[in-house]
């Protein structure tokens, strides 16, 4: 199974924009920090790069850059570029982890940039894996479908400590609401308001939008894009939004981070299992590297990632993403922010 016959599970492109969703304008991203990973043992070859709104500055977790700048020419030299956009949802502490061993492990510097406003890269503006920007990238699954046919697969996948993956790579969607609400599932809802991070965020947005069988499903009077998870869950606070849905290792980590949000909000019900989010390369990147990347996250465990609520990597292949393409078939689109 080839990457290129999971792309062609998909037809066509987004139709509507829900309330409050971004056009396709590009953003400007502002370059807010330069440093090095702050991660044990790390050394000046370790670069790292953040760009944000301005909206995200004080999303950025201190520690983990060093205050002390790289020098300018330190950028040019980087062999390998890569992405996030599952931060900061998932902390991005994680990811500078990821970078220091690649580091040692390839022996030449990765440079690692975090784009908040999607989970991948969008389908109105250029694609960094393609353009040469970006070598190597952590996305949504929904993305992966519709770029399957223009990257690698990198076949490793982050496992999370939740005892119903079973040690797989897999996640789930967890629709929340408030705490004093009577449905008992998505189905009760009626005449909703839907908040959501991002159009193409499986977890927050697609997930629910399948299983309901509807881009516009009867269930929501209105949908509103927020820009993340925590966002979401605060217009639930507020009374601006009825329902959204939240990946189940954010849930974990908010919970844990904020105990006030178990007497606040309940889950109505949780969707899954999904097939993780992938990780990606450019088809730039050599059969080599690529093995030596793939070597590097399976060699990880819980002693380096366990702070992160990670086990280790599994390995995946494209017919893991299978399921999943099958499922999102009745949205009739290509997701996609």
């Amino acid at each position: 199974m080839t990457d290129a016959r999971i792309a062609r599970a998909y037809t066509g492109r987004p139709t509507m924009r829900a309330a409050g969703e971004r056009s396709g304008t590009r953003q400007n991203r502002i370059p807010i920090r330069r440093g090095r990973a702050a991660t044990p043992d790390s050394t000046d070859t370790i670069v790292t790069r953040f760009w944000a709104s301005c909206r995200d500055v004080d999303a950025i977790s201190p520690s983990y850059v060093h205050r002390r700048a790289s020098s300018p020419a330190a950028w040019n030299d980087c062999a390998v570029k890569a992405i996030t956009y599952l931060a900061p949802g998932i902390p991005l502490d994680l990811y500078a982890t990821l970078v220091h061993h690649l580091t040692d492990a390839l022996g030449e510097p990765v440079e690692l940039t975090s784009d908040p406003r999607f989970s991948g890269p969008s389908a109105d503006e250029p694609n960094p894996l393609i353009d040469g920007d970006v070598d190597l990238a952590f996305i949504c699954g929904p993305s992966y479908l519709r770029l399957a046919d223009e990257v690698q697969l990198i076949p490793a996948a982050p496992v999370f400590d939740d005892p119903r993956t079973r040690g797989r790579p897999e996640y789930f969607a967890e629709v929340v609401v408030a705490a004093g609400r009577i449905e008992r599932s998505l189905d009760e809802l009626t005449g909703a308001r839907f908040a959501y991070n991002d159009p193409a965020s499986l977890s927050g947005r697609l997930a629910v939008l399948a299983h309901l069988g509807s881009m516009e499903p009867p269930q929501f009077a209105r949908a509103v894009q927020t820009g993340s998870s925590e966002a979401s869950l605060d217009l639930i606070t507020t009374g601006v939004a009825d329902v959204c849905s939240v990946d189940s290792d954010v849930w974990r980590r908010l919970r844990s981070e904020r105990p006030e949000l178990l007497r606040r909000f309940r889950v109505l019900q949780s969707l899954g299992p999904f097939p993780i989010q992938p990780v990606v390369a450019s088809r730039r990147m050599d059969a080599q590297r690529l093995e030596r990347v793939t070597a590097t996250l399976l060699s990880l465990d819980e002693g380096e990632l366990g702070r992160f609520g990670v086990t280790g990597f599994a390995p995946v292949s494209a017919e893991d993403y299978l399921p999943l393409a099958a499922f999102l078939a009745c949205l009739s689109h290509r997701p996609g922010p």
